[in-house]
């Protein structure tokens, strides 16, 4: 078996998705030490569906100058939601090679088809 070396000092992009659940799933200690080992000079994308003091302690921690982006529509009442209700979720396996153009061709579709 070929043995993969993974060079941190290269890595210019982190992105942690579904970080709430990473913590919950008591990745902290894990997710410290990784950010840790990674160049101060880089982009990082953290994402959440909650914004937890977990979470928050993560992109103070991992994260330089840290930005909050929340997302939320206002319903037909007027009250504030954090999901709006006409969210479609679309997906396809396809193989890693056709991934782009994959997406790109969803994209358009979506597009013409108003969707």
């Amino acid at each position: 078996a070929d043995k993969v070396v993974l060079r941190l000092s290269d890595m210019e992009l982190l992105i942690l998705d579904e970080a709430d659940r990473l913590l919950a799933m008591g990745f902290r200690a894990t997710l410290t030490d990784i950010l840790a080992c990674l160049p101060k000079q880089r982009r990082t994308g953290l994402f959440s569906a909650t914004m937890g003091t977990g979470v928050s302690e993560l992109a103070r921690a991992g994260m330089r100058n840290p930005r909050r982006v929340t997302v939320a529509v206002q319903s037909a009442g007027g009250r504030r939601q954090a999901t709006p209700r006409a969210v479609r979720n679309y997906w396809t396996v396809v193989p890693v090679r056709e991934k782009l153009g994959a997406l790109i061709q969803t994209l358009q579709e979506m597009r013409a088809g108003g969707g």
